[in-house]
């Protein structure tokens, strides 16, 4: 797993699952991982275990590398996954390369 990848599963992990689930983002797995795949073309790209207050959640990242959109998941124990995080114009960090970025991308 490259750091660029480490360092947003642990922003992502930084965030309750408490706080994912007032946010309304949240579904079955499922229904949730069906979207992803057939909507955006995301495929899970890297995933990890966060002991949280509330009991144990996994944390997912999803990538398509054909659209360059990511999500990032929480998943309960119970099967209910909630988006924490989306976006767009993602890299792997071996590609990262700032100054090609489309202008206004980390303002």
């Amino acid at each position: 797993m490259t750091s660029y990848i480490k360092t947003i599963a642990l922003t992502a992990a930084l965030t309750t699952f408490a706080t994912a689930s007032s946010a309304m983002n949240c579904a079955p797995r499922d229904s949730v991982v069906e979207r992803l795949s057939s909507k955006f073309s995301e495929v899970m790209n890297a995933r990890g275990f966060q002991q949280a207050r509330s009991g144990g959640v996994v944390v997912e990242v999803w990538v398509s590398e054909v659209n360059g959109t990511f999500t990032i998941l929480m998943t309960s124990a119970t099967g209910i996954s909630c988006v924490v995080a989306s976006g767009t114009h993602w890299f792997p960090q071996d590609d990262m390369n700032v100054a090609s970025m489309p202008k206004g991308t980390l303002n």
